[in-house]
């Protein structure tokens, strides 16, 4: 399934699986930006990419010396009533391939999944529409944005030598030395945010509690804003806490016997009254207009923030 999101940008449109993410848009003659995918495109990579695996997949199966292909598709939209839409494709062979081989591989590309799907009637059904009330208007989001700014105000940053959570691998150090100077978190740029440390926008997953609180703010801004690619703060806030993963054992080298829940309990103790009702009000627009998280939302906020 995926998931398809309107920015801010004219008709820029971020769209995702759950775990990669995406950007389509349009061309600017017809005013977009150009700076994604166009549809029609993805359409087009769809079937390149599942002819140009299949290629593959064909190659290993029958110990063909195939060490690369290439698969260029192109979309004839047709003429509604009078010409059905074509996809024609070019594909190119590397390696040690005879005519023999050429044959077997192409009569393969019979069994492509995207082409199979393509070539039979498609129908579309509308299962649902979710009209968003006038709190999810601008005025809403502002209101929401200052909420988390006055809840935060206070917040005591961490000690310098308490920024990591933990030990293991690389990026709670590099994360200790990118953020030692512990820069205030109204002030640290969105582009940092997202790809500290060293370009793995892990952050949220390696500091230390304190500094998990101190900077969240400024991670809950920026995803309103809609400019993280990266980090991800809402799944920070309901990762462990929904109903999947709550009773199960948590790293048992760093927890002992603790569950998910317990966990991140711990984890987030230290939040004040005024910080949890900022990160609730969040969850609550987050889930209003992200439906694929919704119901993971909504356990977390019965679970833990709303108990």
């Amino acid at each position: 399934m995926i998931w398809a999101k309107a920015e801010s940008t004219n008709y820029l449109t971020t769209f995702t699986n759950g775990e990669q993410v995406a950007q389509s848009d349009t061309t600017p003659d017809k005013g977009g930006g150009g700076l994604g995918f166009r549809p029609h495109e993805l359409l087009e990579a769809a079937l390149a990419s599942c002819l140009n695996m299949t290629l593959r997949m064909a190659a290993e199966e029958r110990a063909i010396p195939l060490t690369g292909t290439v698969v260029t598709v192109s979309l004839n939209r047709g003429l509604p009533g009078k010409q059905p839409p074509t996809c024609e494709y070019q594909v190119e062979l590397q390696g040690e391939i005879t005519e023999a081989l050429r044959e077997q591989l192409l009569a393969a590309l019979e069994e492509c999944a995207v082409r199979n799907t393509l070539s039979q009637a498609l129908h579309f059904r509308l299962t649902e529409c979710h009209v968003l009330q006038a709190k999810e208007t601008g005025d809403y989001l502002e209101a929401l944005k200052a909420q988390v700014r006055e809840a935060f105000a206070e917040t005591p940053p961490p000690d310098p030598c308490s920024l990591r959570g933990s030990s293991e691998g690389d990026e709670p150090f590099l994360l200790e030395e990118e953020f030692r100077d512990v820069p205030d978190w109204r002030l640290v740029d969105t582009f940092f945010l997202d790809q500290a440390p060293d370009g793995f926008g892990s952050a949220l997953s390696f500091f230390s509690s304190e500094a998990f609180r101190y900077y969240l703010p400024a991670y809950l801004l920026a995803d309103l804003d809609g400019v993280l690619r990266k980090a991800d703060p809402l799944f920070h806030l309901w990762c462990g806490l929904d109903d999947e993963r709550r009773d199960e054992p948590v790293n048992e080298r760093r927890y002992g016997g603790w569950t998910w829940l317990e966990a991140v309990s711990e984890r987030f103790s230290g939040f004040s009254a005024g910080e949890i009702e900022a990160i609730v009000a969040y969850l609550r627009y987050k889930a209003e207009e992200d439906e694929l998280n919704r119901p993971k939302i909504e356990q977390a906020l019965r679970n833990y923030w709303l108990a």
